[in-house]
């Protein structure tokens, strides 16, 4: 499986969300930005120039690379696109839905504050998408922490002294693994 996360739109999640998703499935982990999990997760690569390579997740940072987007294009069978509730996030999660739209489209709406976020975001996506696949993730710190950790979401916070803080996030998380998973 090949999976890429994507928006050209920077600080919605996108490392995050890849060293998460890659830690947990064992997958490789491709990255075109410079972030700190490149030292930490063994099987993660800076890249330069993009390989195709099975079990492996890709991370594509915030600007637009026409290289990259013609690899997803012609490589990769899953994209997940973080979303924020704010306008700029929004118009990027939209211009990514309609660029990969024949392609297996998962939005994320990322760092959930209340039920409202998830609605708004929902009611744009719905509006210019037939049954967009949509997930989210409440606001907080486990996957940071993970990252910095080196360690999965799943083991960080079973590790953790207050695991219970995160039993709802990881069962939002889990409805994002078992949906990768199923292809």
């Amino acid at each position: 499986m090949k999976i890429g996360v994507y928006s050209t739109k920077g600080g919605v999640g996108k490392s995050s969300i890849a060293f998460s998703i890659a830690t947990d499935l064992g997958y490789n982990l491709y990255t075109n930005d410079m972030v700190d999990y490149l030292r930490k997760y063994k099987k993660a690569k800076f890249y330069t120039i993009l390989r195709d390579n099975d079990n492996t997740v890709y991370d594509f940072g915030g600007f637009r690379d026409k290289k990259a987007d013609n690899f997803v294009e012609e490589n990769l069978e899953t994209i997940i696109v973080p979303i924020l509730n704010d306008v700029n996030s929004v118009t990027r999660a939209l211009e990514a839905g309609r660029k990969f739209k024949h392609k297996k489209v998962i939005f994320v709406i990322n760092a959930v504050e209340t039920k409202k976020d998830i609605e708004q975001v929902k009611m744009v996506l719905n509006h210019y998408f037939e049954n967009p696949e949509i997930l989210h993730l409440r606001k907080t710190n486990l996957f940071k922490s993970a990252m910095e950790k080196g360690i999965s979401p799943k083991e960080f916070a079973e590790k953790s002294f207050h695991k219970h803080v995160y039993k709802n996030i990881l069962t939002e998380y889990d409805k994002l693994l078992k949906r990768i998973k199923e292809d």
